[in-house]
């Protein structure tokens, strides 16, 4: 594979992961971005995450909600940097990833800074522009915490539809640390 087409297809894997954590909302979208992967192992499970939680829409927005947005008493998987880096909800990781996002002249508005659909579309973003950068954003921003989180959803949630969004997010891990270590 060429590199522009390689770091095409790793924008959109990047893409499709920022869509399905932004919310059970974005499936069809996830699925419309990953059917532009040439990766068809990746492709085929946002297709088939997408494809299985289509019908149950109500049941997956709350069990969505209960991992990643609102459970009493404890929260089981924030979905932010700040939490596993720094320990609480909008600290120290926030000000760097401004940084990056200021350097590249965006910021982010729907979500909080530190969210991983917001980190995954930066790196979307990146890949596009400057690969060496976007390699070095992942490093720091990405992989740094995201194995933790995926971790986190397969042992504290017990829902089927977020056990497949961890289990999709580990394996895109895995290979993008492998990915990375080869491009060294």
């Amino acid at each position: 594979m060429s590199e522009p087409v390689q770091n095409e297809d790793i924008s959109l894997k990047y893409q499709a992961i920022s869509l399905l954590f932004g919310g059970p909302r974005y499936l069809s979208e996830a699925s419309e971005v990953a059917g532009k992967v040439q990766d068809q192992v990746f492709a085929s499970a946002v297709n088939n995450i997408a494809k299985a939680n289509s019908e149950n829409s109500e049941k997956i927005e709350t069990q969505y909600t209960a991992c990643f947005v609102n459970n009493f008493p404890k929260l089981p998987c924030p979905p932010y940097e700040s939490w596993y880096l720094d320990g609480s909800f909008h600290g120290a990781a926030v000000a760097r990833l401004t940084v990056w996002y200021r350097k590249f002249g965006l910021f982010p508005a729907a979500l909080p800074e530190d969210h991983i659909s917001a980190i995954a579309e930066f790196a979307a973003y990146l890949y596009h522009t400057d690969k060496a950068e976007a390699d070095k954003f992942v490093r720091e921003h990405f992989l740094t915490w995201a194995g933790k989180f995926a971790d986190d959803i397969a042992k504290k949630c017990t829902n089927e539809y977020v056990k497949e969004l961890g289990s999709l997010l580990q394996s895109f891990l895995n290979d993008e640390i492998e990915r990375l270590r080869d491009s060294r």
